[in-house]
């Protein structure tokens, strides 16, 4: 089956998401009622009710708490306090090396006799950081999952940046979402923080945290995308959107803060767990 997975900057999300296609008033999009009805019972299921104006609809309230930044995801944060200390990175990279052995030869050294050095060999050598890591969060949720367990997932991925990034570790942060239509899996990302992006917690935490992003954002990219409702599916985010080691930073990894992280001692329990792997995955990068 083909797979969709196209990235966006968060700039190029909110254009997507305010296109005409995406607010247009259509029995056919599941957006429409959140562009045109602003009722208590709408943004207690998109996680705004006590965020939203009089009169403001949940894709307005969406975009002024991206703006302005969701305060409320940020005191999440406190109960999700975890009792680690994380390691400081180390960046393994490939450096080239003149040996006796190798991949090129180098005549000129021949030349001059220097055969101990006249080979050039590519390792991988340890330093000092910033590694790098980067961080999922599975925007996605069924249509009865309540707005507070969904919450969690995005302050579980909050509370790791702070840590890894007041660690030295460079952090990029992506919403994803996924699902099924017209015979394809759709896996779209959107990076809500680069790698060299400030951590703007409060920003982040409308991005990650706040239901809304969800549905009342990726619904009406859904209308962009296809007429038809995107379904759920059960395949793996991390399948569609993978994590890669790269030559010039082989720390670099994934971690998927998933649909299981529904409280705040599952999103504690997770946080944990990933300052936990952080050796394990620098050594088998190293192997």
């Amino acid at each position: 089956m083909n797979v969709l997975n196209p990235v966006y900057t968060l700039p190029e999300w909110l254009a997507a998401v305010q296109g005409p296609c995406a607010v247009e008033s259509n029995a056919k999009t599941r957006a429409g009622f959140l562009r045109n009805r602003a009722t208590g019972s709408d943004h207690k299921w998109i996680g705004t009710l006590d965020d939203y104006a009089p009169g403001e609809s949940g894709l307005d309230t969406l975009e002024r708490l991206i703006r302005d930044g969701w305060s409320r995801g940020v005191e999440l944060m406190t109960r999700v306090a975890a009792d680690v200390e994380v390691p400081a990175p180390v960046s393994i990279r490939r450096r080239a090396r003149w040996t006796d052995a190798g991949d090129d030869l180098e005549m000129q050294r021949v030349y001059a006799g220097d055969l101990e050095h006249a080979w050039r060999r590519t390792q991988r050598a340890s330093g000092n950081g910033p590694a790098r890591v980067r961080l999922l969060v599975d925007s996605l949720a069924h249509a009865k999952a309540t707005a507070h367990s969904m919450r969690w997932r995005g302050v579980a991925a909050l509370v790791a940046a702070d840590l890894l990034t007041s660690a030295g570790y460079s952090v990029q942060i992506e919403s994803v979402m996924h699902g099924l239509a017209n015979g394809y899996r759709y896996a779209p990302s959107c990076i809500v923080k680069a790698y060299t992006a400030p951590l703007d917690l409060s920003s982040l935490a409308a991005t990650t945290a706040l239901p809304a992003f969800f549905r009342v954002g990726w619904h009406a990219w859904q209308a962009v995308i296809t007429p038809e409702p995107i379904g759920c599916v059960s395949y793996s985010v991390a399948d569609a959107q993978p994590g890669q080691f790269e030559d010039d930073d082989l720390a670099a990894h994934v971690e998927l803060a998933g649909q299981s992280i529904s409280d705040a001692s599952a999103a504690r329990a997770w946080v944990e767990q990933l300052v936990r792997s952080l050796d394990d995955q620098r050594q088998r990068a190293a192997a």
